[in-house]
């Protein structure tokens, strides 16, 4: 993935054949209208703009010294509306931080939580498991549930109903 430096693909939930259809522009659904994009703008104008506000969100997230629990959800909160537009998380039970459109579970952990596939503390209180576990869990128990996200604030993973996983990690930032 040259093309996206600070992407790394594993698994097979999205295959990188279909990532790079998506970044030559050949793969479906992938005009103006399907975005609502705003009148007079293109879709790489809102990308454009979509990363700097993330960027501006991390980089507000970056300076504090050892976030919470809390300060991670408040901030994948608002990082998640307002640059990737899920206008519909609402929060969630157990392991779960939000749920997204109903049916994409989101788990989020503080970035002590270094590893997402070990033991947290943060999610262990009635037995210790790790937050991809959680979601794993999630998901297989949910028959319309086909994926989610996990994410200690610094590194993310999508993951699919049977095991399979995209890392998307934190590589390297535009400055």
């Amino acid at each position: 993935m040259s093309a996206w430096p600070s992407l790394s693909l594993e698994g097979n939930l999205i295959a990188p054949a279909m990532v790079a259809s998506v970044d030559r522009r050949e793969a479906s659904e992938q005009s103006e209208a399907d975005y609502r994009i705003r009148k007079g703008l293109t879709i790489r104008e809102e990308i454009s703009t979509a990363f700097r506000v993330g960027q501006s969100h991390f980089d507000t997230f970056a300076t504090i010294a050892n976030p919470s629990a809390d300060a991670t959800r408040r901030f994948i909160k608002a990082f998640l509306q307002e640059t990737f537009g899920f206008d519909d998380l609402v929060p969630a039970d157990g392991a779960l931080s939000f749920i997204a459109g109903g049916r994409v579970p989101i788990v989020v952990v503080p970035p002590s939580d270094e590893k997402l596939d070990r033991r947290s503390a943060t999610l262990s209180t009635d037995r210790t498991r790790s937050p991809a576990f959680a979601l794993q869990d999630h998901l297989n128990e949910q028959d319309e549930t086909l994926w989610g996200l996990v994410t200690n604030g610094t590194a993310s993973s999508l993951r699919g109903k049977k095991g399979g996983a995209n890392a998307l990690s934190d590589g390297p930032r535009a400055g």
